[in-house]
């Protein structure tokens, strides 16, 4: 009956009420109500609206005096629906319906002159609900049963989990005590995780710090061990340097004293040569001296060794040796000392060689080197 009633007064008003559509992002509002455009006339038809790009229907309503008046229906971009109901003047009256974007309903209830502000946690308008309204969730299970009047919540509140298992259930007041007590539990829960973060925070903190005091205590003692090795280093190359320089030092020295030890001996063999030669020179000096004298005298001593009964021959050969000679060819030995008595020459001065006989006869030689 109330079906057949609605239908003939929505006949009624198509009557009386011209229908008309227009887009109504071409209508001007004005204190809440909807002008056209071209007058003054406040509008009243079916509005539409589209997606910009796609052209999919965005919406779809009916004004009356420039109030939302009937039915009104919102789409997404997809095309699934996502709410619909009635207004009247301008106001949520009547039952309406809200999914979700899969297309599963998401809420149903009616609404008593609400003007579409106070939304609740599912985001959906609150004002103005008046009886029983059921939500679900997007799997289509059963999330919360809420009894509304005049937009407050009245009687009692069923909320269930996706398994379909009670979460709650009690009035309006004992919800605003639980959710205080949750409220203050969470408060208490937030407050408790917050000084554990900052205790955690904290400590590590204090080890970062520690860490990074180990880190640069570490670092410092391979520097400083870095250091002392280096010095070390040094101090071993600079003992090694200054011990290769008394080393090369030590080998000069050394060879400055077998080159002054060797210039010295040099020096005394020289000195040495040059007095034997000196004394050579000397010693020939006086050795010629008396072979000269020899010489001079041997005719004279010859006569005068004759006298004594000995047969001689005296004279200079400088290709012998550089030797004065004296030939007798009376030869015994007491002869040769009586000759060198006679001359005045000692043995030691003098190299004598008796030759005991030659082509001539029985003969001595007496050679005086020099």
């Amino acid at each position: 009956m109330k079906r057949y009633i609605l239908l003939l007064a929505l006949l009624l008003a198509s009557l009386l009420y011209p229908q008309s559509k227009i887009d109504i992002n071409d209508l001007v509002k004005v204190d809440g109500k909807m002008y056209r455009p071209s007058n003054d006339k406040l509008y009243s038809g079916i509005v539409y609206d589209s997606y910009t790009g796609t052209g999919e229907k965005k919406l779809e309503g009916f004004y009356r005096n420039g109030l939302k008046n009937g039915k009104w229906t919102w789409w997404n971009i997809l095309g699934g629906i996502v709410s619909t109901g009635n207004f009247r003047k301008g106001l949520l009256y009547g039952q309406w319906k809200y999914y979700h974007s899969n297309g599963q309903l998401k809420a149903r209830g009616s609404y008593r002159n609400g003007d579409g502000t106070n939304r609740d946690e599912y985001g959906l308008t609150a004002h103005g609900r008046h009886g029983k309204w059921i939500f679900w969730y997007d799997s289509g299970s059963k999330s919360a049963e809420i009894s509304y009047k005049n937009g407050v919540i009245d009687g009692v509140w069923i909320s269930l989990n996706e398994q379909g298992q009670k979460v709650w259930e009690g009035t309006l007041e004992e919800y605003k005590i639980a959710e205080e007590e949750a409220k203050l539990k969470a408060e208490k829960e937030a407050r408790l995780i917050a000084e554990e973060a900052a205790r955690l925070a904290e400590a590590a903190r204090l080890a970062e710090e520690a860490r990074l005091a180990e880190e640069a205590r570490l670092a410092e003692e391979a520097r400083l061990a870095e250091e002392a090795r280096l010095a070390e280093e040094a101090r071993l190359a600079e003992e090694a340097r200054l011990a290769e320089e008394a080393r090369l030092a030590e080998e000069a020295r050394l060879a400055d004293k077998a080159r002054l030890a060797e210039e010295a001996r040099l020096a005394e063999e020289v000195r040495l040569a040059e007095e034997a030669r000196v004394a050579e020179e000397a010693n020939l000096s006086i050795l010629y001296g008396r072979s000269i004298w020899m010489i001079n005298s041997s005719l004279a001593n010859c006569q005068k060794m004759e006298a004594m009964g000995m047969t001689v021959e005296c004279g200079f050969d400088s290709d012998l040796n550089k030797s004065i000679f004296i030939e007798c060819p009376d030869f015994n030995e007491s002869t040769a000392i009586k000759i060198l008595d006679y001359l005045g020459l000692q043995s030691s001065d003098f190299s004598i060689v008796i030759k005991d006989g030659n082509e001539c006869g029985h003969y001595f030689e007496i050679r005086i080197y020099f």
